[in-house]
């Protein structure tokens, strides 16, 4: 009966430390399923950030691309100014060069001139000078000058023909003579320009000019 008694009063603290090891085993399950559970949530977050920095990754190489092509067309807009430059600096040289070519081509011709001038034409052409630096003369008027001068008429026509001279303002100055000198009506001036040699258009254009 002893035997027996403690039999009974053992079995029940078999069944409480049966139930305290299942307790614990459940706690241990619970945990390790939680670590399980925890550690998927967290990979899934990982994830997920990773998924949400992907499209920073693939915008960060079309950032440089836009990037290089905004390079490349101000390396092509410097380029197209050099260009231009370029060129302009090409035309301002060909136009110097052509001015250049144009003297040079003047120079020789007036040395030629001047070499195939006989004594007595380059005379009357510095006589010529002379005379319309001093008055006013038509073109006729300052051929028999120089006649008078005993130079032939070849000689005269030779060097009026070649000096620099603009017949409309050579009749302006004889009008504006006369009229210093005297008085004159429009046409007896006009008449008394062409007197001195002025043609009809000449010596309107002097007259109107100085009367």
């Amino acid at each position: 009966m002893a035997d027996a008694t403690y039999l009974q009063s053992q079995t029940p603290m078999t069944h409480q430390n049966e139930g305290k090891k299942k307790s614990k085993k459940k706690w241990i399950i619970g945990g390790v399923i939680g670590v399980f559970v925890l550690g998927g949530i967290g990979a899934a977050l990982s994830d997920d950030e990773e998924e949400d920095q992907e499209p920073t990754a693939e915008e960060a190489p079309e950032e440089d691309t836009e990037a290089e092509e905004e390079e490349e067309d101000e390396e092509d807009e410097s380029e197209e100014q050099l260009e231009v430059i370029g060129e302009e600096e090409n035309d301002e040289e060909n136009l110097e060069e052509a001015v250049e070519r144009e003297e040079e081509d003047l120079a020789e011709e007036v040395e030629d001139e001047a070499s195939e001038m006989t004594s007595g034409e380059a005379n009357a052409l510095s006589h010529a000078e002379s005379y319309l630096n001093y008055t006013g003369f038509s073109r006729e008027g300052l051929i028999g000058q120089l006649e008078f001068e005993d130079y032939t008429t070849a000689e005269a026509e030779f060097a009026v023909d070649n000096v620099e001279v603009d017949w409309n303002e050579q009749a302006v100055r004889v009008a504006e003579s006369y009229l210093d000198y005297t008085s004159f009506s429009r046409q007896g001036l006009i008449d008394q320009l062409l007197f001195e040699g002025f043609t009809q258009e000449q010596a309107e254009h002097g007259v109107n000019e100085a009367y």
